[in-house]
């Protein structure tokens, strides 16, 4: 559970932001007027719904809300580690301060001495329809976008072969302990490694915390308290055991989520 509203055909929260499709499939939901809708794509349940005290004329509202980073604030809070916290107490862009640190270190491809006000101008720069951006934004770009899925990516508990997959990174047969051949993504997992440790070491932290203490209790708890069991963390099964690793800090994190707009909703 995590708190939001629902849609299907379609699904008003999954529809694409990025690249030409994206931006033009979005521009298509507009406001109106109550009454302006072919009846023929309206809902059948919707047809002719009287809607007391509500002039046919009276322009509508397209109205779009969201909790702003609201898992990346929640991982803050039970890493409590210091960058991450200072970023947002700071109201920086969370993911352009990541390309700064990252940049600190190397990582994520990005060349050293990138500062958190280019990485925030590229980010920009990219939202003005029309604009051709340079070589250099477009790869402080695209740096961003790879650790706000590296982050996210590790809030909802997906693997490095999956993180590489949407990322585009080369995925190569790596023989595993009973020397099977299986697909993995090395360049992902340096992302995930780097992020855990390096970039926000106090996530690290707090990954590997929840997962001892969910070994130990078989169960872990949002922030109002919620459990949600985990007893295959300590199945022989590898695969079954690893899944639980994922969901042990994943189910806190957007357990607590859930907590919070719930609360916000009532």
């Amino acid at each position: 559970m995590t708190g939001r509203l629902s849609s299907n055909d379609p699904n008003l929260q999954n529809i694409p932001a990025k690249g030409k499709w994206g931006k033009l499939i979005r521009r298509l939901f507009v406001a109106g007027r109550w009454g302006d809708c072919d009846p023929s794509i309206c809902l059948p349940h919707l047809r002719d719904v009287a809607v007391p005290d509500l002039d046919p004329d009276f322009p509508m509202r397209l109205i779009v809300a969201d909790y702003k980073q609201l898992e990346m604030c929640i991982l803050a809070h039970f890493s409590e580690d210091e960058a991450m916290i200072g970023a947002i107490r700071a109201k920086q862009d969370l993911h352009c301060k990541t390309v700064e640190l990252a940049s600190l270190l190397g990582a994520a491809g990005l060349p050293k001495g990138i500062t958190y006000d280019q990485a925030k101008a590229a980010k920009g720069a990219a939202d003005v329809e029309g604009y051709k951006l340079t070589p250099f934004e477009e790869m402080l770009v695209d740096a961003r976008s790879a650790l706000k899925s590296t982050g996210f990516g590790i809030v909802y508990g997906i693997g490095a072969l999956k993180l590489g997959m949407q990322l585009g990174l080369p995925i190569v047969k790596k023989k595993g302990k009973n020397g099977v051949l299986r697909d993995a993504c090395p360049e992902a997992q340096d992302l995930i490694d780097r992020y855990l440790w390096e970039i926000f070491p106090g996530v690290g932290r707090f990954i590997e915390e929840t997962r001892e203490r969910c070994r130990e209790d078989l169960v872990v708890y949002t922030v109002l308290g919620h459990p949600r069991r985990l007893p295959d963390i300590i199945s022989n099964d590898r695969m079954k055991s690893s899944q639980a690793e994922r969901q042990a800090p994943n189910s806190r994190i957007q357990g607590s989520a859930a907590d919070i707009c719930n609360e916000a909703m009532d």
